[in-house]
């Protein structure tokens, strides 16, 4: 009886150890099988290969930029330096006259008259305070504006931002209504940029246009009431705009980028309209 028994528990044992040893089998069958069936095209992995690169500025900048472009979805078209010209002849493009720009330097108490305006400035000399070089640097406290011998205005703090203790103010006609207008040194670095106070003949007085900040006017087409900026750049590579002047307010029109072209002879203008 008890050996009849152990024969029975042996049998079970050996059938549920094939049994087991199966269903393992058929695990690893099915995960084998699983490795090996290829993902849908849907289902697998984008290949970063495949993507496109943008080009390394240093020795593709029209590769870089058009890339660039491309991707903002923008419209633009390029042509050679000498087709740019012919477009923007030196007798239609003209810097503003030297007769044309008045310019001084403010580091005391002035009195300026500037056509029919009378400019009385008070400086004061610890206006502003440079910690670097443990010193005041001043500024114009105020600036009383008198037109016709009538004080329209009065402009205050006016900052010495390069901290060199000397104020620099220009006038000029910018927005070519007629009017004198009046800029300050904003910030520099490579060349200084500028905010303007245009003179508003219908209020009577001179205004920060914010949107001129930062602008630099080159080449006046004054018939068609547009200015091409500086250039920005390094002699090779940079940029510069076209503005159309409306009253005291500017829009940007077209953006101008110069470069070369690998394989190609001469410099090359990329021109991107914002119309």
């Amino acid at each position: 009886m008890m050996k009849n028994l152990l024969i029975l528990i042996t049998l079970i044992s050996l059938s549920f150890s094939c049994n087991q040893k199966n269903k393992e089998e058929k695990v690893q069958e099915i995960e084998t099988q699983t490795e090996q069936t290829p993902q849908k095209p849907e289902e697998q992995p984008k290949s970063s290969d495949n993507e496109s690169k943008q080009p390394n500025w240093s020795y593709d900048p029209y590769g870089y930029l058009t890339y660039d472009l491309d991707s903002l979805g923008l419209k633009y078209e390029t042509i050679s330096d000498e087709i740019f010209q012919s477009r923007y002849k030196e007798s239609e493009w003209v810097y503003l006259k030297n007769s044309e720009i008045t310019q001084f330097y403010i580091s005391s108490d002035t009195i300026l008259n500037i056509d029919t305006f009378r400019f009385e400035i008070d400086f004061d000399e610890k206006m502003n305070y440079n910690e670097n070089a443990g010193s005041h640097y001043g500024g114009i406290a105020e600036m009383r504006v008198i037109k016709n011998g009538k004080q329209i205005q009065q402009l205050r703090n006016i900052e010495d931002i390069r901290a060199f203790g000397v104020i620099e103010i220009t006038f000029y006609d910018i927005n070519l209504d007629g009017h004198i207008d009046m800029s300050f040194i904003l910030s520099e670095g490579k060349g200084n940029f500028y905010e303007y106070y245009i003179f508003n003949p219908t209020r009577d007085r001179f205004e920060h246009y914010r949107e001129w900040d930062y602008i630099r006017p080159n080449l006046y087409n004054k018939s068609l009431k547009q200015f091409l900026t500086i250039p920005y750049g390094t002699a090779i590579v940079g940029e510069f705009a076209l503005y159309q002047i409306n009253g005291n307010n500017i829009k940007e029109i077209k953006t101008f980028h110069y470069h070369p072209i690998n394989g190609k002879e001469g410099s090359f203008i990329t021109i991107v309209n914002h119309n």
